[in-house]
């Protein structure tokens, strides 16, 4: 599949690539994230998960026994590390904010795309979506986090990729079909309206991003 490549100012991009962990997690306890059935674990230098593929069996994702947590990947972890939750849909990719403050993840249950966490507190802070901003609200506050932020989009296309920051912090780029939104990111967490760039159709066919990795001097964004 050819490569694409985005040309977007260097203040808004990371040059971290995909896939590798921020040094600031090093030496860190592993992270899991849990929602609606499905398990991601971050670990740092405090340990290596092993991860077998046994079958299902009777075993369902979620439950834990002396093995580990069995995960949706029909694997079992272990160290199984600390445990955020969340009520707004499983998540499907995450990254960490340059300065380890807040984890953002994307996903496609319930009509949330994005949701970010605070991972002092490892509560939701912030989401956002295309579910209504008064449904979200009700939602967010039977789940005893009425005090969410919440951003409304139009674009419910999300890639199953994790999100990426600017090197400062102050974006957040999303993939979703045919092109990538940037957030602005707010100190508290909270997501501004987003921009669209456009990837062009290319012989009928619409690009879905999959995942994004910056350029070394951070001028380049390319998504496979």
């Amino acid at each position: 599949m050819k490569a694409v490549q985005i040309s977007i100012s260097e203040k808004q991009l990371n040059p971290s690539g995909r896939g590798n962990l921020p040094r600031f997690i090093r030496g860190r306890k592993p992270l899991a994230i849990v929602a609606a059935g499905c398990t991601l674990a971050v670990l740092g230098g405090a340990g290596i998960a092993a991860a077998s593929t046994i079958p299902f069996g009777q075993q369902q994702v979620g439950s834990q026994d002396d093995k580990g947590e069995q995960i949706a990947s029909n694997q079992v972890i272990k160290p199984i590390g600390d445990r955020l939750m969340t009520p707004f849909g499983k998540i499907m990719g995450s990254t960490v904010s340059p300065d380890g403050r807040y984890l953002v993840g994307t996903s496609a249950d319930r009509s949330v795309d994005l949701q970010v966490f605070d991972l002092a507190t490892y509560k939701p802070v912030a989401a956002a979506g295309t579910l209504a901003a008064t449904s979200f609200a009700t939602a967010a506050g039977n789940a005893g986090y009425a005090n969410m932020a919440y951003q409304h989009i139009t674009d419910g296309s999300v890639g199953q990729e994790g999100p990426v920051f600017s090197p400062d912090g102050k974006f957040l780029y999303e993939p979703v079909a045919t092109g990538v939104v940037r957030y602005p990111f707010n100190p508290d967490g909270s997501l501004g309206a987003g921009t669209k760039i456009s990837i062009p159709t290319a012989g009928g066919k619409q690009a879905l991003t999959a995942g994004m990795a910056f350029s070394p001097t951070a001028r380049r964004c390319t998504q496979p």
